[in-house]
């Protein structure tokens, strides 16, 4: 008989750790489905990711785990004002996920380039990503927009100890995953 026990990730050590970085549990789950969802290549049609912290430790942990657990299907770019400018179209038809750092201020026209148009490439390429903005302030963000920015406050108790497995990171995303497969499913049977 094979043992698969080596593939199972301990969920509870890893949800334990992202609690204490994200520790409202209703927002932790939002924050892991909308990655998860970007796994699958469903991109979130309004709805943009804000990670706000004042110490960069946990924000920049946050950031590495989906960089390293996504690889070359994450793009991150550490300033918004230059995103149209530096990205390399080849790495962003591949994207599922980009996140873009140290964000000042998110205005209108930045939404609507990246999630109303999504035409940050060109005009014959949309993008197909979820957005994750991230910042150590609080960002001015244009009044139109508000309420399609999901604003996430990270914790600013960092423990040099935290560690995650990027592999067991990708396990609990597919959970993730099945979990929201399995809801649509539901919804369809009813």
């Amino acid at each position: 008989t094979l043992n698969y026990n080596f593939l199972r990730s301990n969920n509870t050590d890893i949800m334990e750790i992202l609690n204490t970085i994200i520790p409202n549990n209703n927002t932790l789950n939002c924050f892991l489905l909308f990655v998860a969802r970007a796994l699958c290549g469903e991109s979130s049609t309004e709805l943009v990711i804000l990670l706000q912290t004042i110490t960069d430790k946990n924000r920049d942990f946050i950031i590495n785990l989906i960089r390293k657990t996504f690889g070359y299907l994450c793009h991150y770019s550490d300033n918004i004002k230059s995103f149209g400018n530096e990205h390399n179209t080849e790495e962003l038809n591949v994207a599922k996920i980009i996140i873009i750092d140290t964000i000042n201020s998110i205005s209108y026209n930045d939404y609507n380039k990246l999630i109303t148009n999504k035409n940050v490439l060109d005009d014959n390429n949309a993008l197909n990503v979820n957005i994750i903005f991230a910042c150590n302030k609080n960002p001015k963000i244009d009044d139109r927009i508000v309420e399609n920015i999901g604003k996430i406050e990270l914790s600013n108790n960092y423990n040099n100890k935290n560690k995650i497995n990027e592999i067991d990171f990708m396990l609990l995303l597919l959970k993730y995953v099945s979990k929201y497969i399995n809801t649509i499913l539901y919804l369809i049977e009813k």
